[in-house]
């Protein structure tokens, strides 16, 4: 890895976000499982998933 790279990581930092980024990824994906009825996210199945690509015609 290049040292610009290197001087730019701030692993307290960086850990600190990703653990709030997983709380939060958590916390929403287990409101989408209530709001669907489901107890727990792994309950989901693949009927239960429209993918949107975002695209229109």
């Amino acid at each position: 890895m290049s040292e610009w790279y290197q001087a730019g990581l701030d692993v307290d930092l960086k850990s600190q976000r990703i653990a709030r980024y997983i709380r939060g990824f958590r916390k929403e994906r287990l409101s989408l499982a209530h709001t669907a009825g489901y107890e727990h996210p792994a309950q989901f199945t693949a009927q239960d998933i429209e993918l949107s690509t975002g695209v229109t015609n």
